[in-house]
This record gives structure tokens, C-alpha cells and sequence, in this order.
């Protein structure tokens, strides 16, 4: 099959500047002739290749897809300060999710929304609010350019060299992640911020609002994007600093109204 694509689809496409032919995978962007493009991230290890193909540019997922307890997401899409986690069983459903999100900020809100990702399968149109995408790589330089109002942190996306008190000067915060669950986002989170330091990481939790948006089963190309949502209240903060679990409600979850609520349990 490579050997095929080299014979066609690879042979006329320059490859992105980063990649070795030798050890490293290129990546070389193909335009089929139906208007989409493609990635193409080639990986050639003496006598062993591999590749991948991803779509690039595509149009980020409409905000009017997504289905759950708006009255909820309206409270998520007004805060202004804060950190909003993100989450979905798989890239593909925390990626469409967490991008309809950001589709959203920007339709109302009339700022400026950082988008720090190494992927470009989605793009975001002009819009009430201003999506500017910087790699990953230079999030500190951009930040302190740019001074957005929300920082989005694509799934999969590092800090880079982002520090706590960096992250701190942003106003609003969106994260994504791949989990199995979203009873786990809280705590990958906080390990993520406070860098191995507990004390740090608690410190960050007690001055916070947070909020969790995880992907329901269901989600497909095009289709309805479903969600479960919620906003951790003081009381169930002061039980996470307790050193206390906190555990989603699944039964509330799994429904679409009235808005779901965490559950704090002892371990």
C-alpha cells in the first residue's frame, strides 16, 4: 500500500517541513478531488514503513449538534473565569465535543480564544470571537502576544512550557482530554498542573471554579454530539481538598435533563 501511494498520491505532494524521510514521519498534505484534504504522515525505518491518514480543515463542529442539559451548558459557556475539562472515550468524540465547545465561546462572545494544538483536522470560521491556533510548541511566546481572554488546550495537547502562574493569568481555561470516564478529569488534571507538587495542585483547586463536559456514547460525522455536564459546587471542592473522591453520578449522567450533579464519596 505504501508503495502504491508512493507511486501516486505521495509522488506529487510536497512534504511539511519537520519530518526525516529516515527515522522521523513526514507529512505530506493531499487534496482529493472532491475538495478535502488529507494528512499523510509517512514513517520509513530502514526495510519498515508505516503511515497514517487524517482529514485536515475541516469545518469545526457545529455548537447546534450538541445535545444534553443546555440549560447547564449555557452556565459553562457564560463563566468567566475558571477551568472547563473536556472529555471523550475517544480522540474522536473528546475532539468533535471539545471543538463544537469552542465553536460555541466564539459565537458568543466577542474575544479572543487561544487554540493551542499540533492537529489541524478542524478549522474555525470568523465568527463573533477570534480563534487563533498556535502550535503547542509556542503557547508561552503566544500567550504573552496575544493575552486571550480563553485559552483552549486541544486533546492531547501538552503545556509545553506553560507554567501554573502562566496558565493562572489567563481569565478561562478549556482542556481536553481522552478518558475513560469523567470522574478521572479532575485529578489528571490537577497531577497536570501541579507538576508532581500536591501542595501546588491544591492550591489551584481551592482558588477554581471547574467545570466537567464529557462526550456520551452516541457521537458520530455530522450527527447529534451528546454530553453529560457538571459544575463542582464549593461543598464537593472542600470534600477534593479533604482528600475525598469525587465520584460522577451516573445515573443523573446518562440523562439529558435535569442537569447532573457530583456525587462526593468517601474512599
Amino acid at each position: 500500500l505504501v508503495r502504491a501511494l508512493d507511486a501516486g498520491l505521495i509522488a506529487g505532494a510536497a512534504p511539511e517541513p519537520g519530518g526525516d524521510p529516515l527515522g522521523q514521519p513526514v507529512t505530506y498534505s493531499l487534496r482529493l478531488p472532491d475538495g478535502r484534504t488529507l494528512a499523510l504522515a509517512l514513517l520509513r525505518d530502514g526495510a519498515d514503513e508505516a503511515l497514517w491518514l487524517r482529514p485536515i480543515g475541516l469545518p469545526a463542529p457545529d455548537s447546534a449538534r450538541l445535545v444534553g442539559p443546555w440549560e447547564l451548558m449555557k452556565e459553562i459557556l457564560s463563566m468567566s473565569t475558571g477551568v472547563v475539562l473536556v472529555g471523550g472515550q475517544t480522540a474522536e468524540m473528546a475532539g468533535q465535543l471539545l471543538h463544537a465547545l469552542v465553536a460555541a465561546l466564539a459565537e458568543r462572545r466577542n474575544q479572543t480564544l487561544l487554540l493551542a494544538s499540533d492537529d489541524a483536522t478542524y478549522r474555525h470560521e470568523e465568527s463573533t470571537g477570534l480563534v487563533a491556533r498556535v502550535p503547542t510548541g509556542a503557547l508561552r511566546a503566544s500567550l504573552a502576544m496575544v493575552q486571550p481572554a480563553i485559552l483552549v488546550l486541544d486533546t492531547g495537547a501538552g503545556f509545553g512550557d506553560l507554567s501554573l502562574e502562566d496558565l493562572e493569568s489567563v481569565r478561562l481555561v478549556v482542556a481536553g482530554f481522552v478518558a475513560p470516564e469523567a470522574g478521572v478529569l479532575l485529578s489528571r488534571w490537577l497531577t497536570r498542573v501541579g507538576g508532581g507538587d500536591a501542595r501546588r495542585a491544591q492550591a489551584h483547586l481551592a482558588t477554581t471554579r471547574f467545570a466537567i463536559v464529557m462526550a456520551r456514547p452516541g457521537v458520530s460525522d455530522g450527527g447529534p454530539i451528546p454530553f453529560a455536564a457538571w459544575v463542582v459546587t464549593d461543598e464537593e471542592r472542600e470534600a477534593a481538598l479533604r482528600g475525598e473522591p469525587l465520584i460522577l453520578d451516573a445515573e443523573l449522567g446518562r440523562g439529558a435533563a435535569p442537569a447532573p450533579r457530583l456525587k462526593v464519596m468517601k474512599g
